[in-house]
């Protein structure tokens, strides 16, 4: 990773310019027209990184306990109601047998589907890290996902602010820069923090965004 200063004038912009080129190589070749083609004319990238996808896949390992727990609970019942059912039929008509256990079979789906969910939670996080970019350029945060479908997100300089770091002992960490809001599936206004996961020299990417978007703050 290669961390350049905010170009100030236009006199600098060839310096600017190679500055980013050697930021930029710091990420795969796929990732750099796709950061390219989301700079502003004169915007100059600073910083760019990917999560560690690893770091990622750990941090929602409790998820995939709570799925397995829930699917261990919930499959049973779902098995008693298709066989109770079938008894039932059994004993009064033999036609609504099929009926009965297509219902209560229907109805579990639901119930498993969300402990499956929650169960390979973990392996759908660790392949989005790896599809994901964070970039700093001079103006703002640039978080960048998927595929076939991009997702980007921008954070100006008015909504970044360092909430938290956390440094590992090799030097990477997580960073927090900013929360945003949205709605649940009730139309309820929630909040979640904004985290740059698993970046190399977290401390340095942190002193970074502090001096380039909240220059009030360092001095």
């Amino acid at each position: 990773m290669v961390i350049g200063i905010p170009r100030r004038s236009t006199r600098d912009a060839e310096r600017s310019h190679l500055r980013e080129s050697q930021t930029l190589m710091q990420v795969e070749e796929s990732f750099l027209s796709v950061i390219r083609s989301e700079l502003s004319h004169g915007e100059v990238v600073l910083w760019a990184d990917r999560p560690d996808p690893q770091r990622v896949m750990i941090q929602t390992l409790p998820l995939m306990g709570c799925g397995i727990a829930w699917t261990a609970g919930v499959l049973p019942i779902i098995m008693m109601q298709v066989f109770a059912f079938g008894s039932v039929s059994d004993r009064t008509d033999i036609n609504s047998s099929s009926k009965f256990n297509w219902s209560a079979i229907l109805f579990g789906i639901p119930f498993i589907a969300v402990g499956i969910a929650m169960t390979i939670s973990p392996f759908w996080q660790r392949w989005q890290a790896r599809h994901t970019v964070y970039a700093l350029t001079d103006e703002r945060i640039i978080i960048i996902r998927g595929t076939f479908k991009r997702s980007v997100k921008s954070f100006q300089p008015a909504q970044v602010e360092i909430f938290e770091r956390v440094e590992r002992g090799d030097g990477s960490g997580d960073l927090t820069v900013a929360k945003e809001t949205y709605k649940d599936s009730d139309g309820h206004n929630q909040v979640s923090n904004v985290v740059l996961i698993g970046i190399k020299e977290v401390r340095k990417v942190e002193e970074l965004i502090r001096k380039t978007l909240k220059p009030r703050d360092v001095g």
